[in-house]
This record gives C-alpha cells, structure tokens and sequence, in this order.
C-alpha cells in the first residue's frame, strides 16, 4: 500500500523520482525501491514525504485514508499536542484515547462550521 501512496503523491504533484529523490536526499533508485515495495523508508524518511506532500505517515502507510492534516491546517499548536499524546501513547487506555478522540473530532467539526 505505501508503494502506492508515494507514486501516488509524487504524480500528483507532476514530480519524477528523481525530482523527488533530490528532495529526500536520497538516490532515484531508492525512490523506485519504495513505490514497489521492495523497501520501506526508514522513518526520517517517511516523515520527510509526509512533511513535503503535507500528509501524515500514517496515510502514507496506509493506516488512515485521511490524506491531509486538518489538525495542520486549523491549529499548528495542536501538532505540540498530538506529539505529547503520542508520547503517553502505552499510558492511555482505551477509553481515555476514545475521549481524546471525541474531543479533537468535535473541535474540528466546529472550526470547520465557523
């Protein structure tokens, strides 16, 4: 799946591998290895594309088909957040991620009404 998404992104935005290789520093060929999954992008990487495409790792890897930040786009302080909540990410239980969850999407839902 995440070979997909970054072809994906890279024609979306009318690059070649080797225009996006030079942004990644990486080589061309490297490129190609990660469109057909025959690497993975170690993490620097992966947050490298997500950065430039301005998307989220987790959509690159599939985990999500939210393909652009809202959070990014309505608050940049709250990416602060969302760093330290993924850093007590093994301390919270299910319920208290459900909450976080349900508070976040209803802040959203009202900057994006206002």
């Amino acid at each position: 799946m995440f070979g997909n998404r970054i072809k994906t992104l890279r024609k979306e935005n009318n690059m070649s591998q080797k225009d996006l290789s030079k942004i990644l520093g990486v080589t061309d060929r490297s490129i190609g290895y990660y469109e057909t999954e025959e690497r993975v992008p170690p993490q620097d990487i992966l947050q490298k594309l997500a950065d430039f495409f301005n998307t989220s790792v987790d959509y690159i890897l599939g985990r999500t088909n939210i393909k652009t930040s809202l959070v990014r786009e309505l608050e940049p302080d709250l990416c602060e957040a969302f760093q330290l909540l993924s850093q007590a990410n093994g301390k919270l239980s299910k319920n208290d991620k459900k909450l976080m969850t349900d508070l976040i999407r209803t802040f959203v839902q009202n900057k994006k009404s206002n």
